[in-house]
């Protein structure tokens, strides 16, 4: 009987043993990405000129804690299809939302029905670009996220919804009003355009 109770002993701290270990690599594994995620953010972006077609929303949260940037990653998911469907409705969407970058630092931007032109900065030290609108009254900056052929720009909620208003002449203020909702629910957020390079 002791060494009957001696192996089944064994089985259980071994089978616990690999559970563990199994949930050690899987907590690793999550935090490696996350990780991974905030180093190549931190990476230089490169040239951006080119004309790039709207592909569909982005969202990210600002947050520097890892752990709200993982568990974030649900809820960013979330937020993403909801304002895409709101950008929709304001007429933005593929084949009607673009930006092209020029080499002489101009650009112009297609958001449905709206046109947009100016003069751009980009600040690779920081990963931020500095876009001009309303012949240079108007001034926004976004964060930028290249990979490959794909470019992400990210604006402050707040003032994205300041440049939505502008390009739908607020024509369309129950969904500017659900977007609104949506930067209210979460701290931090930052919403923006996905973009492929054509």
């Amino acid at each position: 009987m002791k060494y009957v109770r001696t192996v089944i002993l064994c089985i259980t701290v071994g089978c616990l043993s690999f559970f563990q270990s199994q949930a050690q690599s899987n907590s690793k594994s999550i935090l490696n990405n996350v990780l991974n995620k905030v180093v190549e953010s931190k990476t230089g972006v490169g040239d951006i000129t080119g004309r790039w077609t709207y592909q569909g929303a982005a969202c990210n949260f600002e947050s520097t804690n890892i752990l709200k940037q993982a568990g974030g990653a649900v809820a960013a998911g979330q937020v993403e299809k909801q304002f895409d469907e709101y950008l929709t409705k304001l007429g933005i969407r593929e084949g009607a939302g673009e930006f092209t970058f020029n080499a002489d630092k101009t650009y112009s931007a297609i958001l449905g029905k709206a046109k947009l032109n100016g003069d751009y900065t980009l600040d690779e030290s920081s990963n931020t670009v500095t876009l001009t609108y309303l012949k240079g009254v108007g001034k926004i900056n976004a964060s930028v996220a290249k990979s490959d052929n794909h470019l992400k720009l990210l604006f402050d909620a707040d003032n994205l919804l300041k440049l939505l208003k502008v390009v739908s002449s607020a024509t369309n203020n129950s969904t500017l009003k659900a977007i609104t909702a949506i930067t209210d629910t979460y701290d931090g957020v930052q919403l923006g355009f996905d973009l492929q390079k054509q």
